[in-house]
């Protein structure tokens, strides 16, 4: 057992290592003090960002079509896949001998049209990390489309 405690690699600890270790630690305090420790909340750098594709050449539209920024928990090798640039859209738990059982979300809205209400209407359920039920309940709107006389 001692022989495996041994290192292998003889470390070098210069003066100049030292003081360029000592120079990092003194400015992760200074960052920590300046800023508080608030600032370095893992929600504030691991932000879900569903940004339409459109208004990445057109900015100006990204209040009509993009879901607000939220600080979540999540990173990519988690079942809550999230980071900067990831994020799973729809979550879902499957029981298939007990569907009524079965829950899910989804990230934005059932609606693809920006001016609907439920274009963004399931956001916040799926950033506060709440389910729905997976089968639909009673009709709360229906759409009835008559064929051209």
């Amino acid at each position: 057992l001692a022989k495996l405690l041994v290192p292998t690699v003889k470390m070098e600890t210069s003066i100049e290592s030292r003081n360029q270790f000592s120079y990092v630690v003194d400015e992760i305090v200074k960052s920590i003090q300046d800023r508080g420790w608030e600032a370095f909340k893992w929600g504030n750098r691991n932000q879900s960002d569903y940004s339409h594709p459109i208004t990445y050449g057109v900015p100006f539209l990204s209040r009509l079509l993009n879901m607000p920024k939220i600080g979540l928990s999540g990173d990519h090798y988690c079942p809550k896949v999230l980071s900067y640039s990831l994020a799973n859209g729809v979550r879902m738990v499957i029981s298939l001998g007990k569907l009524e059982d079965s829950i899910f979300q989804m990230g934005c809205g059932q609606s693809g049209h920006p001016l609907s209400p439920h274009y963004r209407d399931l956001h916040k359920v799926w950033s506060t990390e709440e389910y729905l039920p997976f089968l639909p309940g009673e009709p709360k709107q229906t759409l009835t489309i008559y064929p051209e006389q």
